[in-house]
């Protein structure tokens, strides 16, 4: 997941230094009036662009329709085709958004009427499935939630499971807000004419990008909490230290440690019978 995450960030960041790219040297060609030159470079870096975003789809979609079963177990099939299939849908409406997108030079965007539906069902179908999938997700983890006991004072196992559900959901949720609203900021910037707007809309979904890495890569607890809960477990695991003695009464312990004390209980009534 950490991989993905590294993934996604790398080619957000190179879809806006290619944007920022093919700005500047648009002017600069505009300026010295070499539009064939211009026309031959936008097209490689519209391509690079559209390979990047098509990569970013399809990895973000994946991601989600994968984990959509957990942790509630495996995801219908209903579920599952529906979501692939938007996943699929929206990766080939990508490809030809962006086929007409580069095969046509920069016209308004009056003269662009035909691309219209296919940007539409793009995002939108991109937009459905990560909602979609997120809301399965944070469901499965609700439930599994609400059907959650307390765990054990002394359980290795069941401790941190509070814990580890609230940051997969906080997680998925962060997620699920930054990857929506990076998709209608690149759905606004389509229907922009002012390259100032485009670069803007990007730069906000970047800086989103970086908050939401930040939050990932958060500093974990302290050393001293967690050397604290070790020692807090450790004390209720460790037969050595921490045994329980019967006293003269049958049954009285002076320890919190269950199997023990009724071990010994039992030994005494052993003896009593004797």
């Amino acid at each position: 997941m950490t991989m993905v995450v590294i993934l996604l960030f790398i080619c957000s960041t190179t879809v806006l230094g290619l944007q920022l790219a093919l700005v500047m040297r648009s002017y600069m060609y505009l300026l010295q009036s070499r539009e064939d030159d211009f026309q031959m470079e936008r097209r490689a870096i519209i391509l690079s662009q559209a390979v990047l975003l098509i990569f970013q789809t399809i990895i973000a979609d994946s991601v989600l329709v994968r984990f959509e079963g957990i942790p509630g177990g495996k995801a219908d099939n209903w579920d599952r085709n529906f979501s692939s299939s938007g996943c699929l849908g929206s990766s080939i409406y990508a490809i030809y958004c962006l086929y007409f997108r580069i095969f046509s030079g920069p016209k308004p965007i009056s003269a662009e009427e035909r691309v219209y539906p296919a940007f539409v069902t793009f995002w939108t179908c991109t937009i459905i499935v990560n909602i979609y999938c997120t809301g399965m997700i944070v469901g499965r983890i609700c439930s599994v939630q609400q059907g959650w006991r307390p765990p054990s004072i002394c359980s290795l196992r069941d401790l941190p499971q509070r814990t580890r559900l609230h940051l997969a959901k906080r997680i998925v949720v962060e997620s699920a807000m930054i990857y929506t609203a990076a998709s209608l900021s690149a759905f606004i910037t389509h229907a922009c004419e002012s390259p100032a707007v485009d670069i803007t809309y990007l730069a906000e979904s970047q800086i989103v990008g970086i908050a939401f890495n930040l939050i990932l890569i958060r500093r974990s607890p302290s050393p001293t909490q967690d050397r604290e809960s070790e020692l807090c477990v450790g004390r209720c695991f460790n037969p050595k230290t921490n045994r329980s003695r019967a006293d003269a009464t049958v049954g009285t312990t002076d320890s919190v440690d269950t199997p023990d004390a009724s071990s010994n209980a039992s030994e005494g009534m052993i003896d009593w019978k004797e």
